[in-house]
């Protein structure tokens, strides 16, 4: 969930299988996104939110389970996309669950 290149690929590959589908738009830091369902077999869909002006995963977000409070949403920001090596990286990521944050991590 925390890399958009490896989500990116899963979308390939679940867009190839039928398991790729469009949601409705969503506002996200007052904008709509366009939203991406991907849904693997046996596992909750994760909703990738794609910035309307770049192009780029800016959240993804799925269910996991969390014992023993079961169902819960996690939820990862992606900012700050830089180019590397010629793909876009996002070089800080904000990972939150059931709406706290737990954890921040700026690349380099």
């Amino acid at each position: 969930l925390t890399s958009p290149l490896r989500l990116v690929a899963l979308a390939r590959a679940l867009d190839a299988e039928g398991r790729l589908s469009e949601r409705p738009e969503a506002e996200l830091d007052g904008r709509l996104h366009r939203v991406l369902a991907l849904e693997p077999e046996g596992e909750a869909p994760t909703l990738l939110y794609i910035d309307p002006d770049t192009l780029l995963v800016a959240k993804a977000e799925t269910l996991e389970d969390h014992p023993p409070n079961g169902d819960t949403r996690v939820e990862v920001r992606f900012d700050d996309y830089r180019e590397a090596d010629g793909a876009m990286i996002p070089f800080s990521l904000t990972i939150t669950v059931d709406g706290t944050v737990v954890h921040t991590e700026t690349r380099t």
